[in-house]
């Protein structure tokens, strides 16, 4: 491999190499040869020996220390960072390397004696799921990454060098598996304004996490520093603190700032843009203990409170992590059993515990050995067919009952994983009925987890009979929600309420603003598109104001908060903003509004080459919670391919899924000989076609039903039981494991 003499050296020293370790380049080209050839203890081997030439050389340490962490001999590199750092003090990518080992070392598994990685547990749920190994990331490692990151940027006189732009992604990413999430998205945004548009690593790791399952869009949008009022006394020096900001040198901005909300207390900006900073430093409770105090200071707009005010406090309520979240604990009770096999009979007949299958292979895994036989209990008998199904009809799965045969060094026994909650008392006497006296005594009650109230609440455990279609199904989950909205979310009690339900928090000006942020953010919750008007009917039983129209000249469009955005009127937005709306839409993943920007870009003919009219559409189909909506704007795309001369087959197949959904099997079936007969032919039609009816379970692993072949399966019967409801999203939730794997950039 040919080293470039003219590119930068590796010390980070901002000289080409040719002038900086000119004595060395044979040596170093060498060792990349080595390491381009997947041989690194070679390389390492070879700088030793180079090393020992030229002891102390700040490029041969820098490749040293990112060849120890690209195979993560920590130890070794803490050793060699530690000797660049003492030789070149002032050098960034010294920094950058001590920062790249903290995030390294954060999210490195925990030894366990012997010397091998050990997985951490993940507690049981009510429903047996994978346990995949959990990445903890150590808090203060993270921090000292952080500090060392800072440092190096602050070092930097003119170009960034590279060691530095991979620090950023680096501890970009410990934080991710930390769970700091608006830390780690300010610097995966920082990584990508620095590469451009050639490197699209952190954009798409942006993207991922934007999708994370029940993850406010409050938390999903870019929080920008706020400007300076015009004319404002402090005016020239918050724009250097800004300056500073934009450089990434967050930690001297702040500091910045703190001088300025000391000098000027009653200037709220400087209040945000400080707690704003320190959040993406990382100091996640210093930022929620800012925005509170800076969503106190703004002044309400006549009747209603500042959108500014409540999303400001919205924001800092879903990062707080002060107070515990009113919750349930999830336990384990262990049974002896007093007779094995009159247990086994007894549950068999008993209509309110349901058989449930466990993959055998997929349960050791997760949770050890499998038990010979797993039942759901439910609240009430199984019903035998959907006839008069209502949502008080319907049988409540309240846990869920393992049996385990005796094995050498335990007795056979009954594990009920259930809540502890009103209901704990009854789950247990249900085991206890149905087992009657061959069930021994209770031998432990361990708690495992953690259940939020609110997320319980919305959870719909619900266990349908044969036969329940579909459509029965969603309508179900659709009436839960909105008892959930308008009956049990106003009764439960929020620590963010001062322990109070939020409807005895009505008429208490202390808790005014904390209320309308609690609203926010159950608008938020995904899912809500259905229930606007549950969710107006809630506005005003608690005496909160409607959130009113925003029109297009009272804001700017390119900045507003996107919570905020779907309440312009794009009517009259100009086709440059509503095409860059959409695309804010659909990178942060917000769903009202990319519901309703997708509409308008596709009415808009003067769109056409600017976006694209078929992604539109098939965002509008694949986002619409109603389905049969989706149908209609599936017929809408339909006749906009064929006006074209375009083929419809891929609106077919949309078709199609969609029907199947609706449980409306002989329009199905129609729709599979329609395609059979008039677009088969077509380039990708079998393949997605086979991929489609493959999914459903409708075709088989034959060979005969492959691409090609004509399917002749019909569409079978849907699955049994509910449909999950819209996640939700929890401080301590799912942030920490949406880094994914361990490392997103290794030292090149």
């Amino acid at each position: 491999m040919s080293v470039d003499p003219y590119s930068p050296c590796p010390c980070g020293s901002g000289k080409k190499l040719k002038f900086c370790c000119g004595d060395l380049l044979g040596d170093i080209e060498k060792i990349h040869a080595m390491v381009e050839g997947d041989q690194p203890r070679a390389a390492l081997k070879r700088l030793e020996q180079t090393l020992q030439k030229a002891p102390g050389r700040p490029s041969l340490l820098d490749l040293k220390a990112s060849i120890e962490l690209s195979i993560g001999d920590h130890d070794a590199a803490e050793q060699t960072v530690g000797q660049l750092v003492e030789v070149d003090p002032n050098s960034p990518s010294a920094h950058a390397l001590a920062a790249m080992l903290a995030g390294a070392r954060a999210v490195a598994p925990a030894e366990s004696g012997d010397g091998q990685a050990e997985p951490s547990q993940h507690a049981d749920s009510m429903l047996p799921r994978s346990r995949a190994e959990e990445t903890v990331a150590d808090k203060e490692t993270v921090r000292q990454a952080v500090d060392a990151l800072q440092r190096a940027l602050e070092l930097i006189e003119r170009d960034l060098p590279l060691r530095v732009l991979e620090a950023v992604g680096a501890v970009g990413q410990a934080l991710l598996v930390s769970g700091d999430l608006i830390a780690a998205r300010a610097h995966l945004w920082l990584y990508q304004g620095i590469s451009g548009g050639e490197d699209t690593r952190a954009m798409q790791l942006l993207m991922r996490l934007n999708q994370m399952g029940g993850m406010p869009l409050l938390l999903r949008d870019q929080l920008y520093l706020r400007d300076t009022p015009e004319e404002h006394a402090a005016e020239a020096e918050h724009d250097r603190a800004q300056l500073l900001a934009s450089r990434g040198m967050w930690r001297a901005a702040a500091q910045k700032l703190e001088a300025l909300c000391e000098q000027h207390p009653d200037e709220a900006t400087f209040v945000y843009n400080h707690a704003l900073l320190l959040g993406w430093l990382g100091e996640t409770d210093r930022m929620v203990e800012g925005f509170h105090a800076y969503a106190a200071a703004l002044p309400a707009e006549g009747d209603s409170l500042a959108d500014d005010a409540v999303e400001t406090a919205a924001i800092a309520q879903l990062l707080d992590r002060s107070g515990d979240q009113v919750s349930y604990d999830v336990v384990r009770v262990t049974y002896a059993i007093a007779d094995e096999e009159a247990v086994v009979e007894r549950l068999a007949v008993d209509k309110r515990l349901v058989p449930h299958d466990v993959d055998p292979n997929e349960w050791k895994e997760s949770h050890g050995p499998a038990p010979r036989r797993a039942y759901m209990v439910l609240d009430s008998p199984a019903l035998d067919s959907p006839d008069g199904l209502t949502l008080a009809t319907a049988p409540r799965i309240m846990g869920f009952l393992s049996h385990y045969g005796r094995r050498t060094d335990r007795e056979e026994r009954l594990v009920l994983v259930t809540d502890r909650d009103d209901d704990f008392d009854r789950v247990r006497a249900i085991v206890a009925e149905a087992a009657g006296d061959a069930l021994g005594d209770e031998t432990e009650t361990e708690t495992i987890d953690q259940t939020p109230a609110i997320e319980r609440a919305f959870a719909y455990r619900a266990h349908l009979p044969e036969g329940a279609t579909p459509a029965m199904r969603r309508e179900l989950q659709l009436a839960h929600r909105r008892d959930v909205i308008l009956n049990q979310w106003p009764k439960l009690e929020q620590t963010t309420l001062a322990g109070k339900s939020p409807e005895a928090a009505v008429g208490d000006d202390t808790l005014r603003l904390p209320l309308a942020a609690a609203m926010l953010i159950l608008e938020q919750t995904p899912g809500m598109g259905r229930h606007a008007e549950a969710l107006r009917e809630l506005r005003g039983r608690l005496s909160m104001a409607e959130p009113t129209p925003i029109a297009p000249a009272d804001a700017d469009p390119e900045t507003l908060p996107l919570v905020r955005a779907a309440r312009l009127d794009l009517t009259a937005v100009s086709d440059d903003t509503l095409a860059s709306l959409y695309q804010r839409a659909t990178l942060a993943g917000a769903t009202a509004l990319l519901l309703r920007a997708a509409a308008e870009v596709v009415s808009r003919p003067s769109l056409a080459g600017v976006v694209s009219t078929d992604e539109a559409f098939e965002r509008l189909i694949s986002l619409e919670d109603d389905h049969e909506r989706a149908l209609e704007w599936v017929e809408r795309a339909r006749q906009a391919a064929e006006a074209q001369g375009k083929s419809s087959a891929p609106w077919d197949i949309f078709e199609l899924e969609l029907l199947v959904m609706l449980g409306k099997s002989e329009e199905a079936n129609t729709m599979i000989a329609h395609l059979r007969d008039e677009h088969l032919s077509e380039p990708g039609v079998p393949e997605q076609l086979y991929q489609l009816l493959y999914s459903l379970g409708a075709i088989s692993d034959d060979p005969r039903d492959a691409p090609g072949a004509p399917p002749e399966a019909g569409i079978p019967s849907p699955p049994q039981g509910a449909e999950p409801a819209g996640a939700i999203w929890t401080p301590d939730g799912e942030a920490g494991g949406a880094g994914g794997s361990k490392k997103l950039w290794t030292p090149t």
